[in-house]
């Protein structure tokens, strides 16, 4: 199975992403991320599908992202 991990730039976008993921059938685990800048934290997001559909998903709804990457199962 597909594991894309995504980045957002706070916890309310984060949130917008989860919520736009879930409207999609997509369940995701949220994480709050180490300090990584001197603009903050963020968040990242973890989801079961390709980083292609989350991405088309994200962009669909205007929320800003970065993907980090994409793990998959070896079957």
């Amino acid at each position: 199975m597909t594991i894309c991990r995504i980045y957002l730039p706070s916890y309310t976008y984060a949130n917008k992403a989860k919520r736009a993921l879930m409207g999609m059938g997509y369940m995701s685990e949220m994480k709050r991320n180490e300090k990584v800048s001197e603009s903050g934290c963020g968040y990242s997001l973890m989801t079961h599908c390709s980083c292609y559909e989350v991405s088309r998903i994200l962009k669909d709804s205007y929320i800003p992202f970065r993907i980090a990457g994409e793990e998959g199962d070896e079957e």
